[in-house]
């Protein structure tokens, strides 16, 4: 592994004024390093040592064998690394996704053109179940709608995206070529184990304090990722007191030690990033509400999200379904589809399993869309509010949007974000409830809205936003937390490291190639 200098030479002259901005910047930096540990000295230097890569026309030049000029000759080096038959996915979609951006990229470099686009050279290396299916698969739930979303963002933005199927191919893929991967996604435990993996991230002695066994790991073949390119991808976020990850109800965690900015996640969870979804190129079209059928769609997959603690009574379906108080029937995609499922109540009409063209035609021909307690955040509400179709969400204590993380825990409302929208688009009502559920379902058929898509969802708020996380300079943002932290890199929480590896959940890299021909 190449090791940072810190023998600088004097910058050139740029007349460019934003790169002499951003090379008197760069000087700044330099003279606070003597206030930084040397752990974050060796960042630091680092930091300066790709200046001039990242940015060639500041004009930097910290080591005379390496021009500023000369960062594409270098990824192509190391793209050369890449044997003709490694296969990236055994997904046959996600395998041609990956031969696309890789033959793209490596034009880019190889041609003179300054007409490729400069996203190009942002590269990410994913993995994660939930993006493969987004990319070869129609699949509608909640992951997968978020993931296809943001696939379609980077692509249109022009980011390289290159997707693998297993935690040990982010380390064997990334060893290839360091340079050139600016960032790893991955699903929070892929994060979170090679955190405390010596073999996956650099600088592991500084990161795990329940077990200091770098010693076992050959010098060649310790990790080389650093802890800034590291994201975790998650639907459900870093939830304090979440019993997977901690037996403690109150406790705060991160996947990242460096805290839960380095967590995408799709709806606005405290302190984490986020990055929505959008349903805008998929509802071009609506149904005028005067053409609707006299009819109310239940949300629901399965049979059983019907009888459970949080659904309606016998009762309250009883005067839903078969009472004359609002004169709709009842419709629902909701199957038996395992065996807690049950048959539906007489009155409640089920369309079987529908493919999404078709799910979402039924639900633009309804009056409203009623939740039952399950699924909890699904985008399906989504869905009709993109339809014109109003949507009534059940709550379970004394308010339906209370503040901080309940407003995402099911234990309060089925769905926070889409209750906290208001009428006319959503309105609450308590489970327990019948006069309520019948007034606020009478209120949303008789009360038509338009199309309706909250703003942050909007395609081009999706695309800022994306547009936004991959402008942030994640390496220094890295540093001034570590520079808070006393120039220490901080830990992940002792009692969780210990309960994954006690209870086998952490992953592993068995064997690793060998780094030295990075030096």
């Amino acid at each position: 592994m190449r090791r940072p200098t810190n023998k600088f030479r004097t910058p050139l002259i740029v007349l460019n004024s934003h790169a002499f901005t951003l090379c008197v910047l760069a000087v700044c930096f330099w003279m606070m390093l003597g206030s930084l540990s040397p752990l974050a000295f060796h960042a630091e230097t680092d930091l300066f040592r790709n200046l001039s890569e990242l940015h060639p026309e500041c004009g930097f030049r910290f080591n005379a064998s390496r021009p500023a000029d000369g960062w594409k000759a270098r990824w192509l080096k190391q793209m050369d690394r890449i044997p003709s038959d490694l296969v990236f996915s055994r997904e046959t979609e996600v395998e041609e996704a990956n031969k696309l951006a890789i033959d793209r990229l490596r034009n880019c470099l190889e041609s003179d053109r300054d007409d490729c686009p400069k996203n190009t050279y942002k590269v990410i290396l994913g993995s994660w179940a939930c993006l493969k299916m987004a990319i070869s698969t129609t699949s509608q739930s909640g992951e997968m709608v978020w993931m296809r979303s943001i696939v379609r963002a980077l692509n249109e933005l022009n980011y390289t995206l290159l997707v693998v199927d297993e935690y040990e191919q982010l380390r064997d893929v990334y060893v290839l070529m360091p340079d050139v991967i600016l960032s790893i996604w991955a699903e929070d435990i892929s994060i979170f184990s090679c955190v405390l993996d010596p073999r996956c991230v650099e600088n592991y002695q500084h990161l795990d304090s329940t077990r200091p066994d770098l010693a076992i790991v050959p010098t060649n073949e310790q990790g080389i990722i650093p802890l800034w390119k590291l994201f975790a991808i998650t639907y459900w976020g870093a939830r304090p007191g979440e019993i997977f990850w901690t037996h403690d109800s109150g406790q705060s965690y991160s996947f990242n030690p460096l805290g839960n900015q380095w967590t995408i996640v799709p709806f606005p969870y405290p302190e984490h990033s986020y990055i929505p979804f959008s349903y805008e190129n998929e509802c071009n079209e609506t149904v005028d509400a005067s053409e609707r059928d006299e009819q109310v769609v239940i949300l629901a997959k399965h049979t059983k999200y019907l009888f459970t603690d949080r659904s309606p009574t016998k009762e309250m379906w009883d005067r839903l379904v078969n009472g004359t108080e609002l004169g709709v029937k009842f419709i629902t995609s909701a199957s038996q589809l395992d065996e807690n499922d049950r048959p539906l109540l007489p009155g409640i009409n089920s369309t079987g399993i529908l493919l999404p063209s078709e799910y979402k035609h039924m639900v633009g021909k309804s009056k409203a869309m009623l939740a039952v307690g399950n699924p909890a955040l699904s985008p399906s509400p989504y869905v009709a509010l993109c339809a014109g179709v109003p949507v009534l969400i059940p709550y379970y204590h004394d308010t339906p949007t209370p503040d901080g993380w309940n407003l995402f825990r099911d234990f309060w409302s089925q769905h926070g974000p889409v209750a906290s929208l208001g009428e006319p688009y959503a309105y609450s009502y308590h489970y327990r409830d019948s006069d309520m559920l019948v007034e606020k379902l009478r209120k949303a058929i008789s009360t038509p809205i338009e199309k309706f898509i909250p703003e942050s969802m909007l395609w081009q708020s999706v695309l800022d936003t994306v547009e936004t996380f991959m402008s942030r300079n994640w390496r220094l943002e890295a540093l001034k937390i570590i520079k808070a932290n006393r120039s220490k890199i901080p830990l992940l929480p002792k009692n969780i490291a210990e309960k994954m590896r006690e209870e086998g959940r952490l992953l592993r890299i068995k064997s690793a190639q060998n780094l030295t021909m990075l030096a």
